[in-house]
């Protein structure tokens, strides 16, 4: 956990990682939110309006097969960030993303993060150095576990 001083606990590693003054700037920024279990963050081709720093629980990055089938191919907790696509200026996910467990993390507006150069984005320099220090990724796939998963059950109507 972060030794900053917030209104709301910072468990992500990522965000913990940031430089206080680098974090600071951020903070402003932030806005805590919970998911229950099974809430479609994303849905596959949707344009990106936040960013997701998860602070416990866990998210399911899941590739949609011809059929509708579902594949779980990654999952993201708090060692990382969901909404990738942004900082590379995509601005929409290929994939859907549900909460797995249910899920507490801090939000930014995808505006917030969009910057011309990603070296100047301090989560991005944050992330690529964790990323080369642990020889894993961090993001949206950090922790790839790929197995089948049944859509069942989800809830496709997101509220914060």
């Amino acid at each position: 956990m972060s030794s900053f001083t917030t209104s709301f606990p910072i468990e992500n590693r990522l965000l913990a990682a940031l430089p206080r003054d680098e974090y600071e700037s951020l903070l402003p920024k932030l806005e805590l939110v919970r998911f229950p279990r099974n809430r479609i963050l994303y849905e596959a081709g949707d344009a990106l309006h936040y960013a997701y720093f998860p602070n416990s629980g866990m998210a399911s990055l899941l590739a949609i097969t011809e059929d509708g089938s579902t594949i779980e191919i990654g999952t993201v907790g708090r060692e990382g960030y969901l909404g990738a696509p942004i900082l590379h200026q995509v601005g929409i996910t290929p994939y859907r993303v549900t909460s797995q467990i249910p899920l507490t993390a801090l939000r930014i507006e995808a505006k917030g993060v969009s910057l011309r150069s990603e070296s100047r984005m301090p989560v991005a320099r944050t992330a690529a150095a964790l990323r080369s220090r642990s020889g894993n990724a961090v993001g949206a796939g950090g922790g790839l576990q790929s197995h089948i998963k049944g859509s069942r059950g989800l809830d496709s109507s997101p509220t914060v």
